[in-house]
């Protein structure tokens, strides 16, 4: 298993923010009667994502999809220039019940989006709330995020600004103490958990004697912090160790469950990956009447945009949320001709008195 590779990865993260390309953009329109209309693109995508992408799209779901091949950006006079496909998914709904069925899938492997809308009628004004929501990235279940992050730590990432804006320099320093604790620490941790695990199911299935579990649980630590001294993991190293303790595993390279347990996990780690590796990821939702309320990062009339950077979504959900209102102009007739109605019963009254 090329779990290494992985943590490689997630520990170059930092890194990989300003070296990716691939852009993703999501938008969505809503309209006053609760639908909507989704469009996810996918730029400098592989053609592989047409069909099978950590979104879990596809035009087999109903979605229509358009394609389109672009030079990228280069001023070089090479002949042959790189090309890129950007892929556009487009699919209406008709309630955020339906989208949140299909996009908020908690699979390991799927980016979920889920969306709450609500419309309140107040005389005057009928209110309409809407959100989407971008759930966390992480994907471990063996590690917990308060043993690594403080209150501090969420209250920094929750007033981060949009990406490509500044920041002050105590909070630049600040952000990278922070992705490094997230990817060196956290991820290392949670990468060990992960492959542990797997030794603690594949004992409990092959029905191993209680000692050789107590055995595993008293050089846990020990195990960990050597890896933590070296510069690489070897693949399969926690296998390699067990069977340096004379654990009596079976040939893990021939055993089925085994390679089952490995492939999810390999799954759920590419899913983590691929995110790492977005360039830049920027939300757009319309509203269907002026805008009263939003946490968006900029606002042109009735479309809202959010370009929150991966730190804002990788331990925790992620919520961009809007308010519209529109005057009910029959509400205000009505109340004119009440209180015309009003005046003139009050005016007769006092003639005749």
């Amino acid at each position: 298993m090329k779990v290494i590779k992985h943590l490689i990865l997630f520990i170059g993260t930092i890194s990989l923010f300003l070296a990716c390309e691939q852009k993703v953009l999501m938008e969505t329109v809503i309209h006053p009667d609760g639908s909507l209309d989704r469009t996810i693109t996918l730029e400098d995508a592989d053609s592989s994502q047409i069909e099978h992408n950590y979104f879990g799209i596809s035009s087999r779901s109903g979605w229509e999809v358009e394609l389109d091949s672009t030079n990228s950006p280069d001023d070089s006079p090479a002949p042959k220039k790189k090309k890129r496909l950007v892929i556009r998914f487009t699919k209406h709904f008709p309630s955020y019940e339906e989208s949140n069925q299909e996009l908020g899938s908690p699979a390991d492997t799927l980016f979920n989006i889920t969306s709450t809308f609500e419309k309140r009628f107040r005389w005057f004004y009928t209110y309409l709330n809407y959100s989407d929501t971008y759930g966390a990235i992480d994907r471990f279940h063996y590690v917990s995020q308060e043993d690594f992050f403080t209150e501090e730590d969420y209250a920094f990432i929750d007033r981060l600004p949009a990406e490509g804006r500044e920041i002050s320099k105590a909070d630049e320093l600040f952000l990278k103490k922070l992705n490094e604790k997230i990817f060196k620490d956290y991820v290392a941790r949670g990468m060990f958990e992960e492959q542990y695990n797997m030794l603690l199911t594949m004992a409990e299935m092959y029905k191993l004697d209680q000692r050789w579990l107590d055995t595993l649980s008293k050089y846990k630590e020990p195990i960990y912090e050597d890896l933590r001294k070296k510069e690489d993991w070897d693949d399969d190293i926690l296998i390699k160790l067990a069977d340096s303790l004379s654990i009596p595993l079976p040939a893990v390279n021939d055993d089925v469950q085994y390679r089952s347990l490995e492939k999810a996990l390999t799954a759920k780690l590419d899913f983590m990956s691929y995110f790492t590796e977005i360039a830049h990821t920027t939300h757009s939702i319309q509203m269907p009447w002026s805008v009263t309320t939003t946490n968006a990062d900029s606002v042109s009339g009735t479309q809202l945009f959010w370009r929150p950077p991966l730190t804002k979504f990788s331990l925790r959900d992620y919520r961009m949320h809007a308010e519209s209102r529109k005057m009910n102009y029959w509400t205000v007739v009505v109340s004119v001709l009440i209180a015309t109605l009003a005046v003139f019963l009050f005016v007769k009254s006092k003639d005749k008195h």
